[in-house]
C-alpha cells in the first residue's frame, strides 16, 4: 500500500466517522428539538392553567365580593326598615287619644302585681296617668319623670317594670319584627 492509499483510507475513514457524527448529531438535535416543543408545549399548558386558576380565583373573590355588599346592603336595609317601623309605631302609640292611652295604661296596670308602689311617667302621659290610677283604684303614686315617647316605668320596694313604649317596642316588637324581616329578606 502506498502512501496515497493510506492517506485515502484515513480520509475516507474521517470521512466515513464524520458523516456518522453528523448523522448521530442530527438525530440529536431532532430529538432535542422534539423535547423542546414537547417542553414548551407542556409549559404553556401549565402556564395557561395557572392562568384559568388565576382567572378563576379572581371570579370567586369577586362573586364573594359581590355576595358580601349584597347582604351589607340587605342588612342596612333591614336595620333602616326595623327603625322606621318602630318610629312609625312610636309616634301611632304618642299620638293617641288620652282616652285610648288611659285604657292602655289601665291594661298595663293589671299586670303588674303589686297593690303599692310608684308610677314614674314619661312627661307626656303624667295627668292621664294620675287619672288611669284614680280609675283602677291602685294605690300607686306619681313619682319623678322618666325620659320616652310615652308610658311609665313601674317601680316597688321588690320589683321593677318597664311599660314605656320605647322599651316594650324595642323588647317585644323589634325581635319579632327582626325575625320577619330575616326570613323575607334572606
Amino acid at each position: 500500500m502506498s502512501l496515497q492509499n493510506i492517506l485515502d483510507k484515513i480520509l475516507a475513514d474521517a470521512a466515513e466517522k464524520a458523516e456518522k457524527i453528523i448523522s448521530d448529531a442530527k438525530v440529536r438535535a431532532e430529538k432535542i428539538t422534539e423535547k423542546t416543543k414537547i417542553d414548551a408545549e407542556k409549559v404553556r399548558e401549565e402556564i395557561a392553567k395557572r392562568g384559568e386558576q388565576k382567572i378563576a380565583a379572581m371570579h370567586r373573590k369577586v362573586e364573594n365580593l359581590i355576595a358580601h355588599r349584597e347582604k351589607s346592603e340587605m342588612l342596612a336595609a333591614k336595620r333602616e326598615i326595623l327603625k322606621s317601623a318602630l318610629d312609625a309605631a312610636k309616634t301611632a302609640i304618642a299620638r293617641k287619644s288620652p282616652e285610648k292611652k288611659e285604657k292602655l295604661f289601665l291594661a298595663m296596670f293589671l299586670q303588674i302585681d303589686a297593690e303599692k308602689g310608684e308610677i314614674r311617667p314619661v312627661a307626656a302621659d303624667t295627668e292621664i296617668l294620675k287619672k288611669a290610677i284614680s280609675k283602677a283604684k291602685k294605690n300607686f303614686s306619681i313619682g319623678s319623670e322618666v325620659s320616652g315617647s310615652s308610658g311609665f316605668v313601674f317601680v316597688s320596694p321588690d320589683f321593677e317594670m318597664d311599660f314605656r313604649v320605647d322599651e316594650i317596642l324595642e323588647k317585644i316588637l323589634a325581635p319579632a319584627l327582626e325575625e320577619k324581616l330575616s326570613q323575607i329578606l334572606f
